[in-house]
């Protein structure tokens, strides 16, 4: 039997209706939470430009290994909570709190795949409010947005995780996740 494309519409739903149903402040609140994230990030990436200036040394190699290796223990850590961890987990763990913050488009949302399009980013919005340009965070998307595919990475290694070749804040139309489930037959 094929399992249908979107097997968790009610998970989706309720995301939804959680969200819309926050008070004005929990939803000021949020955004406070994007707003300091996206303060800290732009002053280490302003700091990390001035140090490659400075001393004329590449250090977004390293500064990609950190973001990644922190994200990715996050997904571990998150994993821990759950009895299982699979993707409805992971939609659970990461996904959900972002699904009507995003405007997330969904393709493919069961036990074996997701294929999401996010059509907003609060980070983009955050990041226009403080003044940053497009030219900038073009530069910084993908130091900046490989943290969401180190932390489903690290949610489950067994997920094949897809780099996002589309990307808002690169100046793309929506950004993409696709993470697919293999099932490595374990044996008993």
């Amino acid at each position: 039997m094929k399992e249908e494309k979107i097997k968790y519409k009610h998970l989706i739903k309720d995301a939804r209706k959680k969200y819309e149903s926050c008070l004005p402040e929990t939803k000021e609140a949020i955004k406070r939470i994007f707003m300091a994230e996206g303060r800290t990030f732009a002053q280490m990436w302003d700091i990390l430009k001035a140090i490659e200036k400075k001393y004329g040394i590449s250090v977004m190699e390293i500064a990609h290994e950190i973001r990644w290796k922190q994200a990715y223990e996050a997904g571990q850590k998150a994993a821990k909570n759950y009895e299982k961890d699979g993707l409805k987990e992971l939609y659970d763990a990461y996904s959900a709190q972002y699904e009507a913050i995003c405007d997330v488009e969904w393709f493919v949302f069961n036990d074996d795949r997701i294929e999401k399009k996010c059509r907003r980013c609060p980070m983009v919005e955050v990041f226009r409010e403080m003044g940053r340009t497009p030219e900038e965070m073009k530069e910084w998307a993908p130091l900046f947005c490989s943290a969401d595919a180190a932390f489903w990475s690290g949610f489950n290694p067994e997920f094949e995780v897809f780099s996002q070749p589309r990307l808002l804040m690169k100046g793309d139309p929506h950004c993409t996740y696709v993470a697919i489930h293999h099932w490595e037959k374990k044996e008993s």
